[in-house]
């Protein structure tokens, strides 16, 4: 071993007195610049990458600490002050804030909600129904379904992420952006020195290369703006949504598989609450309250509006449901032994399964948009070098 250090050292010496003073001074340059400023870029697209999961774990650890305080009979609040004094480095100053909050006497469905960084907040919404009822029980497993879409989402996205924006997208942008502004001029020129003329297709790549460039600048730029509220969570992705002016709740029904999510959640709160004993209109109100979506909550207390004036539960939620199937089901609800949570749960099943497939579906459009989108670049700068190779063969046979 120390031998091999030794030659190491040798190696080094030898190394140091062969280079110049120019040269040394480059290569301590890189030794002090380069090297940690790459090491501080895969740092940080580590930390980027890995905000998410952590985000997923971080909501699991919670669920599962409530979850064994309701199985010791103990209140949950107990669990996250005794866990936040553990100083857990995976939970981390969130959870000591959560326990703050808790000691001034707040639920924790209302902490958690006043605590980003913890569980997301559609979870929050979930668990502050369930304190509603009195009965956090009832909403656990919903939580853990949303968790569990989340993680897929998470392993989904990350495929997104490293294919499309940071590695075909830029690559082509890259080359496109060199073969105009370099490549393609100096053949044009060579062209015109040997007495022809760059007309046709690359003549118009070569015209058009400046907004051609900016398009995809700007569409690369969408991405990765994408990616980064993606990455950062979805509170920030609202708050950005806000500040461009616009609804995030409302957008995320224009999505088919949020309001699928959507639907899926408020089934399983209302049901929860009806077979909790919950007089109707306050069920749909915790229901709507529990989905964390502000257009929806307005929907329901539209809906809670029509009970109100005497009409049934079934004709009342008929506008949350295109479909009609939420209003049969209900329907049939009385006539079944399992209660509403048995009459919905093959709707809810439904309603999980469309999700999926309709956001798969999404994903492989855009995906293959953009790969025949670059593909069509492809082709167009093919054929224009092609017509300049013609030209070239063309201007050397009349030479």
């Amino acid at each position: 071993m120390h031998e091999f250090v030794a030659e190491l050292l040798k190696l080094a010496v030898q190394l140091a007195e062969a280079l110049t003073g120019a040269e040394a001074l480059r290569c301590l340059l890189i030794s002090l610049v380069v090297l940690p400023g790459l090491g501080l870029a895969g740092y940080l697209v580590y930390k980027l990458f890995s905000a998410p999961l952590r985000r997923q774990e971080r909501a699991r650890l919670v669920l599962d600490l409530i979850e064994l305080s309701l199985e010791r009979g103990e209140a949950p609040q107990r669990a996250l002050i005794e866990a936040a004094g553990l100083r857990e480095r995976r939970l981390g100053r969130p959870l000591r804030r959560l326990a703050a909050l808790l000691r001034d006497g707040l639920r924790p469905g209302v902490a958690l909600d006043l605590t980003p960084g913890l569980v997301p907040p559609a979870v929050a919404a979930m668990l502050r129904a369930g304190e509603s009822l009195g009965n956090l029980r009832l909403v656990l497993p919903a939580a853990r379904r949303l968790l569990s879409e989340g993680l897929a989402q998470v392993s989904h996205a990350h495929h997104y992420l490293v294919v499309l924006v940071f590695v075909t997208t830029p690559a082509w942008v890259v080359t496109f952006g060199a073969l105009a502004m370099w490549v393609l001029p100096k053949l044009q020129g060579l062209v015109e020195d040997l007495g022809g003329e760059a007309s046709g297709l690359l003549a118009g790549l070569i015209a058009w290369r400046g907004p051609l460039q900016a398009g995809q600048l700007a569409l690369l730029g969408v991405l990765w703006l994408a990616a980064l509220g993606y990455c950062a969570g979805p509170r920030f992705a609202r708050w950005l949504a806000r500040r461009r002016g616009l609804d995030p709740d409302r957008w995320a029904l224009r999505l088919p598989w949020r309001r699928r999510r959507l639907q899926r959640d408020f089934a399983t709160l209302l049901a929860a609450a009806l077979d909790a004993g919950l007089p109707e209109p306050q069920a749909v109100a915790l229901a709507g309250a529990g989905t964390g979506n502000a257009v929806w909550r307005e929907r329901a207390r539209a809906s809670e509006a029509e009970l109100a004036r005497g009409v049934k539960l079934p004709e009342a939620l008929a506008g949350l449901d295109e479909t009609g199937e939420l209003r049969w089901r209900l329907a049939n609800a009385a006539f079944g032994r399992g209660g509403f949570q048995a009459a919905l749960a093959g709707w809810r099943e439904a309603l999980e399964a469309r999700a999926f497939r309709d956001e798969q579906v999404s994903a492989q459009l855009l995906t293959t948009g953009l790969v025949l989108l670059n593909g069509g670049l492809v082709t167009l700068l093919t054929v224009g070098v092609f017509q300049l190779l013609v030209n070239i063969l063309q201007s050397l046979v009349l030479w």
